[in-house]
């Protein structure tokens, strides 16, 4: 059992001085995640707690699915949450989640969140948690998301950033190894995936369900599996009709380009054209 005291006194405490830089870099391969991870430069350097800003727009936090890193025992918003109420707190207890604009943990999901990690040295020589390197950084946390989101993501200056050796936050979000990154994308699990400009074309149209499945069958409106006369039929009304439902007429913009234009018509008709086309197998038709 530890007191809050005694926790910030053991982080505060002095280090050799040493020109340190701590990069941070992103992973967002999971839905709706981002891990937060970490590299120390010089490899010789100290690093107890760090402490970032982060914005996501409309999407808010997920406080169950947030966690810490496993080199991090100390969650210091919840401690101060938890010292406040019972005075006492168990090392490794809590989430990293923090208030913005002061101590302690926010009352429910958020968009503008920080998060606050730290390392007590049990053995009492003032050591720091490991410092990973550029190709094998390590975990600083993860944070689950509501929705698909970008995320910005800053040095918090309310908690002063870092505590170890004299320490500069760098950002390198997407790891190409150039600092200046600090903002990433992070995927909602949607059904369907494309180029950045076809998502954003996917989401404008009401996100149709034919864009999606266990294959994408360009000209395949009614989503059935089959390229029919019914398919022409079908985008040309759409392409006549501009003021149907956008879930509608999104489902025959073949070309993905947010708009239904002549092009997608004469790309659905010679879709139709023998030879027939089918969905590869296996396919599972729309309902």
């Amino acid at each position: 059992m530890k007191t809050l005291v005694c926790l910030i006194a053991v982080l505060a405490m002095t280090a050799p001085v040493l020109a340190t830089t701590v990069t941070i870099v992103g992973d967002a391969s999971v839905a709706k995640e981002l891990t937060l991870k970490y590299y120390v430069t010089p490899d010789t350097a100290a690093l107890r707690g760090v402490a970032l800003t982060l914005n996501s727009g409309v999407a808010t936090t997920n406080a169950a699915g947030t966690t810490a890193g496993e080199n991090w025992n100390v969650c210091l918003d919840y401690a101060y949450d938890v010292v406040t109420a019972e005075g006492t707190y168990n090392l490794g207890d809590g989430g990293p989640l923090a208030k913005v604009d002061g101590p302690g943990v926010p009352a429910g999901d958020v968009s503008d969140f920080s998060i606050c990690v730290g390392y007590v040295d049990e053995g009492g020589t003032q050591g720091g948690v490991p410092q990973g390197s550029q190709g094998a950084p390590e975990e600083l946390c993860t944070i689950a998301f509501s929705d698909a989101c970008t995320v910005t993501v800053a040095a918090d200056t309310l908690r002063g950033g870092a505590v170890g050796s004299p320490v500069d936050i760098v950002f390198d979000l997407d790891g190409n190894g150039t600092p200046g990154d600090n903002t990433i994308e992070v995927t909602g699990g949607e059904c369907f995936t494309g180029t950045p400009a076809q998502v954003a074309a996917w989401k404008a149209w009401g996100q149709p369900a034919n864009w999606c499945g266990d294959c994408w069958l360009v000209g395949d409106i009614d989503g059935n599996c089959a390229i029919t006369f019914a398919d022409v039929q079908m985008v040309y009304g759409d392409f006549l009709n501009k003021t149907s439902p956008p879930a509608l007429t999104g489902r025959s913009d073949n070309d993905m380009n947010g708009a239904i234009t002549f092009a997608d018509v004469q790309k659905v008709y010679g879709a139709f054209l023998p030879p027939t086309k089918v969905c590869p197998v296996p396919c599972t038709p729309l309902p």
